[in-house]
Order: structure tokens, then sequence, then C-alpha cells
């Protein structure tokens, strides 16, 4: 009795503090004006080299998030397909076969949900706990989302995507019902930044339709205003509900489901934020801007570390690189770098014209992961360009697959393919040594938005891809032109060990 009384003490004191605290913010006028206003792109297509999405599940996302100390806002307007699938093709396995004689289910739906929610911090220290409950509604049906999407898929020449809405495109409305609690530690504290360890527990409840709970440990390296650089791991339990049938969120709910694995990379005006799912190989990115992040005060003083966001003519095609450096001795700084573009057609011509409820879909996906070294040049024309020259060595991968989850039973059965997909008996797997070139434009001082400077880079550069045969190279070199057609190479020598590449890149400087 008498520990019992003891505890009640201690919560009720707790709960007095917090809420004469809570209170207290109210009459604050700064607690209820937006200081993040994030305008947010979803797509499977950002797989950074992590993973092989079948363009399927959640397809794409357009989001609007809007936070106050107090309070914040969401908007989602969510797109989810499903292209076709049979009874017992497995998610986490493209090579089991399915029932012999089942049927191809096709499918999408559209999802607009609106969340409102407080930001309760009854612990706020090197220990801190943070509450987030939100209500809102979700409307699930035909929203039109389909002519949205296929309006970019023209302008971007992709296939058209056209496919039934489960219940005949019927719409519904549902609460929602949502948590988020976070408890870390600061671990290290630096003049801007800290290293912090975390964990959070969130629940995502469309009531009568579908749940979503996760369990995630992060660490990040943050700022009072965001994450600069995070990683995290943990584990999704999705599941159905209610008596609304849906095929195609019943598939969704089969790929989320499991271990997960994810980052987030932070500017404070530019965001990319990414999780798969490790079992079925199911990822999903964003890319935000936080307009906010435009008037803050500044307070960079110095670069500590920084992120360089490109795009690249590689392969061609056009790759999306991500790196990360930390200056290190002198003029030196040590390299991390992302290479990707997850997806793309091996033949657009092919892509665009093709009749998918007939042929396989054909994708390749190539990307690199390297480490090294970047050295940085004195600076000329007045300081506004600094020269450098960066070395990296690490991993090429190469993949060319088939997608069938689309072709009709007949030809399916008649052609003998029986699996959803099916990767190209090629190797893959290549070592790779990357030399780049470049300049640095403006004085890392010119231009600053709170915490972060912002420079541009100019660069070009060469792939060596090192072992296998230069036959089996030349073949992902040129692939797409062979496809077509349109390309009978005569050299398989040396030089088709060598990719030239050149691209544009923003450079984001952190004073940590």
């Amino acid at each position: 009795m008498r520990k019992f009384l003891l505890i009640s003490l201690v919560f009720i004191v707790s709960a007095s503090l917090f809420a004469s605290e809570f209170l207290e913010s109210f009459t604050k006028k700064e607690s209820f004006i937006p200081d993040h206003v994030v305008l947010s792109n979803g797509n499977d297509m950002y797989s950074y080299g992590i993973s092989r999405n079948d363009d399927d599940q959640l397809s794409y996302s357009f989001d609007l998030q809007v936070e106050a100390p107090l309070w914040h806002f969401k908007f989602d307007a969510n797109g989810f397909t499903n292209r076709g699938w049979r009874d017992g093709w497995d998610v986490r396995n493209p090579n089991v076969r399915y029932t012999p004689g089942a049927s191809v289910i096709r499918g999408r739906y559209d999802s607009l949900e609106s969340v409102i929610g407080l930001k309760l911090r009854p612990v706020e220290d090197d220990f801190y706990v943070h509450i987030y409950p939100e209500v809102g509604f979700a409307l699930v049906g035909d929203y039109g989302w389909e002519w949205g999407q296929n309006i970019i898929h023209r302008i971007a020449n992709i296939h058209e995507v056209e496919l039934p809405y489960d219940n005949d495109g019927a719409k519904h409305v549902f609460a929602m019902l949502n948590g988020r609690a976070n408890v870390g530690y600061k671990l290290f504290r630096f003049p801007i930044t800290s290293l912090i360890a975390e964990v959070e527990a969130s629940t995502k409840n469309t009531l009568g339709y579908i749940t979503e709970n996760q369990v995630l440990a992060r660490l990040s390296v943050s700022t009072k205003t965001h994450d600069i650089l995070g990683v995290h791991f943990g584990y999704m339990y999705a599941a159905s509900t209610g008596d609304v049938p849906s095929y195609t969120r019943d598939l969704y709910v089969r790929y989320v489901n499991g271990m997960r694995f994810g980052f987030t990379i932070d500017t404070g005006i530019v965001s990319l934020k990414y999780t798969s799912t490790m079992s079925s190989g199911y990822g999903y990115g964003y890319v935000g801007i936080d307009v906010m992040g435009f008037f803050r005060p500044k307070v960079w003083e110095h670069t500590d570390m920084y992120t360089r966001v490109a795009n690249v003519s590689l392969y061609d095609r056009t790759m999306h690189y991500i790196s990360v450096g930390i200056p290190a001795f002198g003029h030196f700084d040590v390299i991390a770098k992302n290479s990707n573009a997850g997806g793309d057609p091996i033949s657009p011509k092919e892509e665009q014209t093709a009749d998918l409820n007939k042929n396989e879909r054909n994708k390749r996906d190539y990307s690199f992961t390297a480490f090294g070294l970047r050295y940085n040049f004195q600076s000329v024309a007045n300081g506004n360009i600094a020269p450098y020259i960066e070395l990296t060595a690490g991993i090429q991968i190469f993949k060319l697959y088939e997608l069938r989850n689309q072709v009709d039973d007949d030809v399916m059965e008649s052609m003998g393919w029986v699996y959803p997909s099916r990767m190209w008996d090629l190797k893959n797997y290549f070592g790779l040594v990357n030399l780049e070139a470049g300049v640095t434009v403006l004085p890392d001082n010119a231009v600053i938005f709170g915490d972060t400077s912002l420079q541009l880079d100019f660069f070009g550069g060469m792939n060596m891809v090192i072992g296998g045969e230069p036959a089996e190279i030349w073949f992902y070199r040129y692939f797409d032109k062979i496809w077509e057609g349109s390309y009978y190479p005569t050299d398989r020598g040396f030089k088709t060990r060598l990719f030239p590449y050149f691209g544009l890149g923003v450079k984001f400087g952190f004073d940590l």
C-alpha cells in the first residue's frame, strides 16, 4: 500500500508539473506560429539502390505538413496501385509459383488523409519524452489520382497505368486516430547539434480500413529544428480492418510487414527520407522542401559536415547522386557516395508502346556505393571557384529484371511464366574505382540559411568497373541500344570498362 501511494504521489506531482507547463504554453503566442511548412513528394522509385520495387503498392504521394511548437497538421494524398497479383505468389520470394488457373487481380484506390495533433513534451532535457496524439479523417476511393498519375507519366514518357478502382471506386470516409511517442537521449552535445539515440513507437489507424504500427530505434545528428543525418531500424505490423474489401490494400499490407531499415538526410531546406521493408525488398522514399528553412536566423559559421545532392548523366541515363563528406585533415575530406536510379525501363520506346497485358515489363536498376577522399585546391577568382579532385572505390551493381504481374493468364501459362518477376541470369556485382574532378562555385559563406550553407558543384569523372569479363560489362553498358536493335559494338576491350559522366549538384554544408 505504501509503495502504491508513493508511485501515485510521484505520478500526480509529475502530471501536475507537466500540466502546468503545458497550460502555460497556451499563453505564449509563439507556440502557435508554424516553424515548419514542408511540401513533399513520395515515390517508390526512390530506391537509393537499397530496394528493388515492382512499381506497385504505395506508388506516389503528395504531402503538406505544417508544424508549430504546440501543434501540427498533415495532409497526405496517396495513390495505391496493384498492377496484378495471383494466388500463391509470395511478396517475399518472387520465385514461388502461383496456383494454376488463378486469375489476375488488379486494382487501385486513392487515400486523402488529413490529421491535426498536439506536440506534448512532458520531459525536455538530455533525456526527453515527446508525445504526439492525432485525430483526423481519410477519404478512400476514386478521387481522380489515376488522371493525375497519368499526366505525369505522359510528361515523363512512361507507360500510362490503367487499372480499375477497388469496389468500382466507391467513396468512403473513415475516422483516423493516430499517435506517436519518442523517448530519446542526447549522447553528445556539439555547439549547434547533438548525437541522439531514440526509440519511437507509432500507430496509424484508419478506423474500419487499415492499421499500421511500428517501433523504430534511431541514431541521428540533430539540431533543434531538423535531423541532419539519421538511420533507423525497427519493425512494422500492419493489418486490414473493417468490412470494406480491397485487394490492393491487402497486398500493400503484405509488403510492408516485417523488419525495417531507413535513413533521413535533412539540410534544413531539402530533405530525403527513405524506409525499406527488408523481408519483401519493398522501399519508399520522400523528397521534401521546408519553406520555413529559407527564413531561419543565420547561425552557420563553418562547415563540419556536408551533403551533396546531384543529377548525373551516366550509363545513358540520369542517375541520382548523394554524397556525405566530412573535412578530415588539411585539404582532404572523407567521402561516402551513393548513385542510383531505380526501376528505369530497359527500352523507353518499348515501355511506351508495348501492351503490358501481353508483354512483360523489362527494367534495369544500376547503382553503386563508394568511399574515399576528396582533395580541395585553393580557391580562385576571388574565392568564387574552388577546384577539387575526388577518388573513391566501392561496389557497382547492374541489375536487369522482368515483371510479369500485369500479363494476362492465357499468356502467362502459354509462355510458362508462373513467377511474378525474374532477375536476368547475369553477373551483376562488380568492383568500382571512381575518379571525379570539378569546381565548387560560390564561397561557403555566400548563401546561408539557418545552420546550412549552400554551394554548387559542376563536375565530371570516370567510373572504372573491375572484375568479370569485358563482354559482361559491355552488355550492361549498351543494353538499351542493343535491346532496340540500333547498336552493334565492335570493341569489347578494356575501354568497355570505362564509363564517363558529368553532373550538377547542390552542396549543403552543416555547422555542427
